[in-house]
C-alpha cells in the first residue's frame, strides 16, 4: 500500500482537487523509487516527512492514515467511563471538571505513572 496511488486516492477524505491529485500521482511514482526500503507505513511516513516540502501530498495522506483508530475500543471505553463518572449525584459538576475526571480515568495508566514520578 505504500505510495500506491490507486489505493491512496480511494481513501475517504482525500482531496478531489485535480492539482492535488496530479501532484500526489507524481510524488507517489517518485517516492516508490526513493523509499523502496521502507517496510511499513510508519517508516514510510518518517521518510516522507524528512524530505520536507518535496512530498507534501503523500505526507498529508499518510498523516491521515496513521491517525485512524484500529478499533473502537478507546471510544467505547470513553463512553463507559463517562457513564460511571456522570452519575445522578454528580450531575451538577461543570464541564471542565467532568472532562478532567474523564481524562484521568480513561488514561489511568499514564496518570498513575505521573503520580509515581511525582513522589
Amino acid at each position: 500500500m505504500f505510495l500506491d496511488f490507486d489505493t491512496l486516492i480511494k481513501l475517504p477524505g482525500i482531496s478531489t482537487d485535480n492539482q492535488f491529485i496530479e501532484k500526489l500521482r507524481a510524488q507517489c511514482d517518485l517516492g516508490k523509487k526513493m523509499f523502496a526500503a521502507d517496510s511499513n507505513s510508519i517508516e514510510a511516513y518518517l521518510s516522507i516527512k524528512s524530505m520536507g516540502a518535496s512530498f507534501l501530498q503523500p505526507e498529508e495522506v499518510y498523516r491521515r492514515i496513521l491517525v485512524i483508530p484500529i478499533s473502537s475500543a478507546t471510544a467505547e471505553r470513553s463512553f463507559s467511563t463517562m457513564r460511571r463518572i456522570k452519575t445522578y449525584n454528580r450531575s451538577t459538576m461543570t464541564g471542565k471538571r467532568l472532562h478532567n475526571l474523564a481524562l484521568l480515568s480513561i488514561e489511568r495508566e499514564k496518570s498513575e505513572e505521573l503520580i509515581q514520578h511525582f513522589k
